[in-house]
């Protein structure tokens, strides 16, 4: 899936009913198609800071979801298995 393609994804999925749970579907996707964790992170911060100054509830659900990404969270709830150095 193209880098577009997959922020295309990611604001459609900030527009449902479920915000937190459709963006936390969709990284669960991306890592079964072979996203790497460092990319994962890269494109949700990446989209995080562009919504900081304009829909702070969005760059708050992908807050959320970054923590789960960069593994800042309890060892149950990570995507990936090991802390992402940032």
């Amino acid at each position: 899936m193209s880098e577009r393609a997959q922020i295309l994804k990611l604001e459609s999925a900030l527009q449902t009913a479920a915000p937190f749970e459709s963006l936390l579907a969709l990284a669960q996707q991306m890592k079964e198609q072979g996203v790497t964790q460092k990319d994962m992170y890269e494109l949700f911060a990446a989209q995080r800071l562009r919504y900081m100054d304009t829909n702070e509830s969005y760059a708050d659900v992908i807050a959320d979801v970054l923590d789960r990404i960069v593994g800042w969270c309890q060892p149950a709830h990570r995507l990936f298995e090991s802390e992402l150095k940032t």
